[in-house]
């Protein structure tokens, strides 16, 4: 492959349930930087060259050629670049409702992303995804999926199932696996449980025995985000969880840490874009 080549390749199915992307270009042209976000989709991250780390929830991952990242719809993370440099990438977002068919109170196709704690075991290692094949099978979704055939989707899935099968039993295998207790990890996690309470510099600040202006910076400088932001996003994220699983719209704002509707309302609105009921007719 020509090392200056630019791709975008994109499929994203008719109900934007599935989406497979291959990407390819400089960093230096224009220069790129990517920050934190969140997906309402599962991702499935495939590295293929560059010079770069992945930060999940503040924990950051080195990064060599197929290696395999993994993030669930609570997960804030980014990419660091180290240098220009040419990228290549491949990326899948998947729908829960995409392999609804194959769910069942035995059996989540998700439980390698919903099993773990946030941030946590979220790198598959080169060596194991070349092991195990799961490179071979990323590379047989993409190659079904830009076919233009009736039964590209019932193929996708059929692949996207074994893989998904490989990476929960690989993680299954590493369970007892512990990261460095972090501050950093440590502070998200206290968020993370407790974000329907006052989160607010002062009160983390005093839990965690630091100075509220170093929190501000610390906080900034490992996640990308703002503390306030963070605790934005991961509220709303919450509220659209609870709106499609049925809970009202005005029974939320107690469950996620706002003291009255309409200031939920207004947080909702803007990070969203539509209103809460809104919301949930678009989701139905």
């Amino acid at each position: 492959m020509n090392t200056n080549q630019y791709i975008d390749n994109i499929y994203n199915n008719v109900n934007n349930e599935f989406l497979f992307r291959h990407a390819a270009f400089s960093t230096a042209d224009p220069p790129y930087t990517m920050t934190s976000h969140l997906h309402d989709k599962y991702e499935i991250y495939m590295f293929c060259s560059g010079n770069a780390s992945y930060s999940v929830e503040g924990n950051v991952y080195d990064l060599n050629p197929y290696d395999v990242i993994i993030t669930n719809r609570r997960e804030l993370h980014r990419l660091i670049f180290h240098e220009d440099c040419y990228y290549r990438r491949k990326t899948m977002l998947i729908s829960p409702s995409f392999l609804s068919a194959f769910m069942s109170p035995n059996f989540n196709p998700f439980s390698a992303f919903e099993s773990r704690k946030s941030g946590v075991q979220n790198k598959f290692d080169h060596t194991v995804v070349m092991k195990q094949g799961i490179d071979k099978l990323i590379n047989k979704i993409e190659e079904i999926s830009f076919i233009d055939v009736p039964e590209r989707d019932v193929l996708i899935k059929s692949y996207l199932i074994q893989l998904l099968v490989k990476m929960a039993a690989l993680r299954d295998k590493t369970a007892s696996f512990n990261p460095n207790d972090t501050s950093i990890n440590r502070i998200l996690d206290f968020v993370n449980r407790n974000i329907q309470e006052d989160l607010t510099y002062e009160i983390i600040s005093k839990k965690f025995y630091i100075n509220r202006d170093y929190l501000y910076r610390f906080f900034k400088k490992n996640t990308g985000f703002s503390l306030g932001d963070y605790i934005r996003n991961k509220r709303i994220m919450k509220a659209r969880e609870l709106l499609m699983t049925g809970t009202k719209p005005t029974e939320i704002p107690s469950l996620i840490g706002y003291h009255d509707y309409s200031t939920f309302y207004r947080a909702f609105n803007k990070n969203v874009g539509i209103s809460p009921t809104d919301y949930i007719k678009a989701f139905k």
